[in-house]
């Protein structure tokens, strides 16, 4: 009897463990991973003709982790095999750090996040894709321009691929682990680049309509 409750409650246990969310911290502000503009604005380094750190100024800039359990076909959001990492269903949500120009803090902070359907001590592939709020505030408005064109002018970027495995295994349970570093993860600073909005179709046709007109115009004269 005494054999088969500990048989049972090893299982039990390995069960625990293999459902057991992983965690990760979305979070950076480390000088080797930093976020940078390359346009106009009023934020840090972003004068118009150099590159510098993403603004700090609250809610400046959006962030959303994308992973994938297969190696992904590109880095490319909507094509590539990404799923937005989800926390209690919710979808992870990454802004501009306030007290470090470049830096990122999201769901958990330093502390990390359990997140939805990553296995505590697995590894998955991983990317950020990141956004001034001009574009929007919430992951299905950049999907949704990334489909039909940008409806403002803003920045938009996706930093490099990277592996890594999740904490949250044992008890007590290990640290979150990094989004970035030089172990596999997302290995280096990255880029916002500007982008523009694209024009509406009845906005193009009255710009035809109106070099058609001058055109006429001159011939006439």
């Amino acid at each position: 009897m005494k054999k088969l409750v500990l048989s049972v409650a090893v299982v039990l246990a390995g069960l625990a463990v293999a459902s057991a969310q992983g965690t990760i911290k979305f979070y950076n502000i480390g000088s080797s991973y930093l976020v940078s503009t390359n346009g106009t604005g009023t934020g840090v380094g972003q004068n118009g003709t150099t590159t510098g750190l993403m603004d700090k100024t609250a809610n400046s800039y959006y962030f959303a982790l994308l992973m994938s359990s297969a190696a992904p076909t590109s880095s490319n959001p909507l094509t590539g095999g990404w799923t937005v990492a989800q926390t209690g269903g919710v979808n992870l949500v990454g802004n501009n750090y306030t007290l470090i120009a470049g830096g990122i803090t999201g769901n958990g902070g330093a502390n990390g996040v359990a997140v939805d359907g990553w296995a505590a001590g697995s590894t998955k592939y991983v990317e950020l894709v990141g956004w001034s709020a001009s574009l929007g505030t919430t992951w299905s408005q950049i999907t949704s321009q990334l489909s039909t064109g940008w409806t403002s002018a803003g920045y938009y970027g996706v930093s490099s691929t990277g592996q890594v495995a999740s904490g949250g295994v044992g008890t007590p349970a290990s640290p979150a682990a990094a989004l970035f570093g030089s172990t596999g993860q997302i290995a280096s600073g990255w880029m916002l680049s500007g982008v523009s909005p694209v024009p509406e179709p009845t906005t193009l046709a009255l710009v035809a309509l109106g070099g058609a007109s001058l055109l006429l115009i001159r011939r006439r004269k």
